[in-house]
């Protein structure tokens, strides 16, 4: 039997490859991963968000709640919405909204923070599939 790769290659390649849209955050809030799908969904590219915090990427009424959520889960480890997937509105970088499937989890690396993770993807993209003729 093999052993797992001890670095993160493996995972990133397949990320970078995925068909949804990837964005990891830092204990602060800010981004310091994003995959291609992310910037195909959001609009931005990797080198305009990253270092930047997660709520560009929300409708200005959801930034306090997220916020609060972000503070309550660094200070106590208490998580409401993280190994579950929520339907909410996401915002573009031309600032139009859209609606999301967003899962959170968090990851810890190598003995540094525990990081949010998020993977997205768009509930339009699912499209009901056609019979093979």
């Amino acid at each position: 039997m093999k052993s797992q790769p001890t670095d993160d290659s493996h995972f990133r390649a397949a990320i970078e490859a995925a068909p949804n849209a990837f964005v990891s955050a830092d204990s602060r809030g800010n981004i310091i991963f994003w995959n291609p799908s992310a910037t195909r969904m959001f609009g931005y590219l990797s080198g305009e968000v990253l270092g930047k915090p997660l709520t560009i990427l929300m409708p200005d009424r959801f930034r306090d709640g997220h916020r609060h959520g972000l503070s309550r889960f660094v200070k106590t480890g208490e998580a409401h919405v993280i190994g579950k997937t929520v339907e909410l509105a996401a915002r573009r970088r031309d600032g139009t909204e859209f609606p999301m499937e967003l899962s959170l989890a968090v990851w810890e690396r190598g003995g540094r923070d525990a990081s949010p993770e998020s993977s997205a993807t768009s509930p339009t993209a699912r499209k009901p599939k056609r019979p093979c003729e």
